[in-house]
């Protein structure tokens, strides 16, 4: 009987050692994550931003997009009962600027107009495009064929030219001009006996017969 005490008291030692060897080993391992905890209080509050900037340029148009994540990750611990919570906030932002270029053009119409010049005969001389505004310039003198009675000198056109508002024509415009005819009468010795000038038409005085000296 006495040695199952012995057994018995020798089992009780062990488990008492056993069991303070447990709990010192509890303690141990508390510090260790105290320790650990710690060293994560010390940097519990992280933050994490990314940004991205996008620029798109265009001959008439400027798009900037920018992004921007935050990320913020709080770590608490509590001694009791040896429980960690972790809790992570992510905001996210997004802005978009669009700018716009107008581009204005601007056409300028010329009008022009057909300015025409003709003869007497009413016979085109020449067609000349004169933007609006603008006086018509022929610097080339018309002509008109003479006749039996008449020569013919250029005296200007119909109208005053001005500056063109609408198509015109302008009409060439002559003097005339007497013909002169010299009418000379001479004798068997080619001697002048009269001369006189005429228009054509005119009537031709005849001077009175010549006489011829006898010479017998």
């Amino acid at each position: 009987m006495k040695k199952y005490i012995k057994i018995i008291s020798l089992l009780s030692i062990l488990l008492l050692i056993t069991i303070t060897m447990f709990s010192c080993g509890k303690k141990k391992e508390n510090k260790l994550l105290m320790t650990d905890n710690t060293s994560v209080l010390i940097g519990d509050d992280t933050s994490t931003s990314t940004s991205e900037n996008l620029d798109i340029t265009t001959s008439d148009t400027t798009i900037t997009s920018s992004s921007t994540t935050s990320t913020s990750t709080t770590t608490s611990t509590s001694s009791v009962g040896h429980t960690t919570t972790t809790s992570t906030n992510t905001q996210s932002s997004t802005s978009t600027q669009t700018t716009t270029t107008n581009t204005t053009t601007t056409t300028q119409v010329v009008v022009t107009y057909n300015i025409t010049f003709v003869n007497y005969n009413d016979r085109e001389l020449t067609t000349l495009k004169v933007k609006e505004g603008e006086t018509p310039i022929y610097n080339v003198i018309p002509t008109k064929e003479e006749d039996e009675t008449y020569t013919y000198e250029f005296i200007g056109w119909d109208s005053e030219l001005v500056p063109a508002d609408s198509d015109k024509a302008y009409k060439a415009t002559y003097r005339s001009v007497f013909k002169e005819y010299e009418v000379t009468f001479f004798n068997d010795q080619n001697q002048e006996i009269s001369y006189a000038k005429y228009h054509y038409g005119d009537n031709i005085l005849v001077p009175e017969d010549p006489e011829k000296e006898n010479t017998d």
